[in-house]
């Protein structure tokens, strides 16, 4: 029998849950930016003096994760990886101040910025973020921690002629849902995913019309049986 094989767009097309693990943290940071008017031309010069601003709140954010010789070692890297999408980690902010002067707009910003995911990002750039106050300080430098993923319930149906495999409910039986799961489980443990099992538990009853297109069970099943199997969500779908 061919081995089933499973792209990342197939797994995407299947993810039809996750509750996040873990709530993002945001820290608010005041910063002023500022650009040159250029032919008389005040709206573009106020929108990059709030580029300017944004990448200054980012920075700021940044200076006070760092250990200031790293963020001079890594400064480079931090300009074109990060402070050039440094709007991806804002996510609000109001204008406090604002005016054109002697030919130069400027703009003053009180801005929240996503502090969990940029300290997330720079340790996947290899930046390392220094720890709480208080943590014992190595003598010899720390590889940075992989990016923590939520566990997942695979709830898979597969179909093979007359004879269907599943991974979840009261009726399977050794859980491992047939090929197609073993083949999904080992794409997914790549990845860094922990899988848990769902073999054996009870299906709550499905609310009418909410089951998607080929899909063995709806949102509010998939979500509570991930629950109870102690996932933060769940992976469903058929094959």
């Amino acid at each position: 029998m061919r081995r089933p094989r499973f792209t990342a767009a197939s797994l995407a097309a299947l993810l039809v849950l996750l509750v996040p693990a873990v709530a993002a943290a945001d820290v608010p940071a005041r910063a002023r930016g500022s650009a040159t008017i250029t032919g008389g031309d005040s709206a573009a010069a106020r929108a990059r003096a709030l580029d300017d601003a944004v990448r200054q709140a980012v920075d700021q954010t940044i200076a006070a994760a760092l250990d200031p010789k790293v963020r001079a070692a890594a400064g480079d890297i931090i300009k074109k990886r990060v402070l050039r999408r440094a709007r991806a980690y804002v996510r609000e902010l109001r204008v406090a101040s604002e005016g054109a002067d002697e030919g130069v707009y400027a703009v003053e910003i009180d801005a929240t910025v996503n502090d969990t995911q940029l300290a997330a990002d720079l340790r996947a750039l290899g930046v390392g973020v220094v720890p709480p106050v208080g943590t014992p300080m190595p003598d010899e430098p720390v590889a940075p921690a992989p990016r923590a993923r939520p566990p997942l319930a695979l709830l898979l149906v597969e179909k093979d002629g007359e004879q269907t495999s599943a991974t979840f409910g009261r009726q399977a039986q050794s859980g491992d849902g047939g090929a197609a799961a073993a083949a999904l489980g080992r794409e997914l443990g790549s990845r860094g995913f922990k899988l848990v099992r769902a073999a054996g538990l009870d299906v709550p009853v499905a609310a009418s019309g909410e089951t998607g297109p080929g899909q063995p069970l709806d949102a509010r099943q998939s979500a509570t049986l991930a629950r109870a199997a102690g996932a933060a969500g769940a992976l469903v779908g058929t094959a």
